[in-house]
């Protein structure tokens, strides 16, 4: 390609837009602590969630794809918490360390922000398991999400819930995540 001096200088001097980089990488728990991630998923109105509970060395304990019905994304994502939290509490882990990358749902959990309606109801579920035992919540970033994000797609391929265990059953993306 033959450009002029002209337009060399004026593809140089144009804007030029950066991206910042940032490192991210899954931290580890203490010894007694379990780490949720979750995500919330909406297609055409149909709407499911995904996530993932691993150890405090990062090794999988359960994943799933929880199909939900018709409502919005940041429905989606509080159901799809509210599902692993229950089920958090009912076999035996106290100490949960949960993330999501919906601020809002965060924000509403930790008081920072007043609900909408369309998740009132379960925020205040959750609420109350944040009150109880070690349960503490986090923001992070959609990055860090991967494997949630790939359960909760795949809630769109299923008619029922698909719960997954540490046996190798779990998709192999999400593996390979």
């Amino acid at each position: 390609m033959k450009a002029s001096w002209e337009e060399f200088l004026k593809i140089i001097s144009s804007n030029v837009y950066l991206k910042k980089s940032i490192f991210i990488k899954w931290t580890k728990l203490f010894p007694s602590f379990v780490k949720l991630n979750t995500d919330g998923s909406c297609r055409n109105d149909s709407c499911g969630g995904g996530g993932i509970v691993r150890d405090h060395e990062g090794k999988l304990i359960i994943d799933f794809s929880l199909v939900v019905g018709q409502g919005t994304s940041n429905w989606a994502e509080a159901v799809a918490l509210l599902f692993r939290m229950s089920w958090c509490r009912n076999n035996g882990y106290k100490n949960v360390q949960a993330e999501n990358d919906s601020k809002l749902l965060v924000d509403c959990v930790k008081k920072k922000s007043t609900p909408p309606w369309t998740i009132a109801n379960e925020v205040k579920r959750l609420q109350d398991f944040f009150n109880q035992s070690e349960y503490s919540i986090t923001h992070y970033n959609r990055e860090i999400n991967q494997v949630a994000d790939n359960l909760a797609s795949l809630s769109h391929n299923y008619n029922t819930n698909i719960l997954y265990s540490n046996n190798g059953n779990s998709p192999p993306k999400s593996k390979g995540l």
